[in-house]
């Protein structure tokens, strides 16, 4: 069920989901590893729930928000973890609501397709990572990317920066994770 609706939606609206197949356990585990000291997990762009398994896995004492903006797939992980909190919405959308809310050690795990996204929306969910991140030194994005180079380009002037925290080669195509941070 979670591939067949995995494919549907990378069929219908390729560009937000920017993926070939949902993501491996290894990378799933790699990115639930690079989520460590975490007192909040916001996962973006939660797809079919890879991920999110992995995460409440190593974490299961950490609250987690799924965010999916795929109404098909938010439905899918409501019914797959239905102890979390899932979000249908934009990440920048959410991630504004719980800006002055979130514990400082709120660590952002993050499948969002930088490199596919319409640009208006690339735009505004980097921006409101960036403000999200720039209000504690002690929040972070993990993101994992298909290049060699950071997932996107920081606004002018940020006070973050980006960190490579490994490669996983048992993916489809390999992976390279990486933690922004301000510093």
């Amino acid at each position: 069920m979670r591939n067949a609706a995995f494919m549907m939606v990378a069929f219908a609206n390729p560009a937000l989901v920017g993926a070939v197949c949902p993501s491996s356990r290894w990378l799933a585990a790699a990115m639930a590893d690079a989520a460590h000291g975490a007192r909040l997990i916001v996962e973006l762009g939660a797809g079919t729930g890879s991920i999110t398994e992995a995460l409440l896995a190593q974490h299961p004492a950490v609250p987690l928000v799924a965010v999916e903006l795929q109404r098909e797939l938010a439905n899918l992980l409501q019914q797959r973890f239905g102890g979390i909190e899932v979000r249908c919405a934009g990440a920048h959308d959410v991630l504004a609501e719980l800006h002055a809310h979130s514990p400082p050690q709120t660590v952002l795990v993050s499948s969002l397709p930088f490199q596919s996204l319409p640009a208006p929306w690339r735009d505004s969910t980097v921006l409101a990572i960036a403000s999200f991140l720039c209000a504690d030194a002690r929040r972070r994005l993990v993101q994992y990317t298909y290049r060699q180079k950071a997932p996107f380009e920081l606004p002018a002037g940020s006070e973050l920066r980006w960190t490579r925290v490994g490669r996983v080669w048992r993916n489809a195509p390999p992976a390279t994770l990486w933690s922004l941070q301000r510093h």
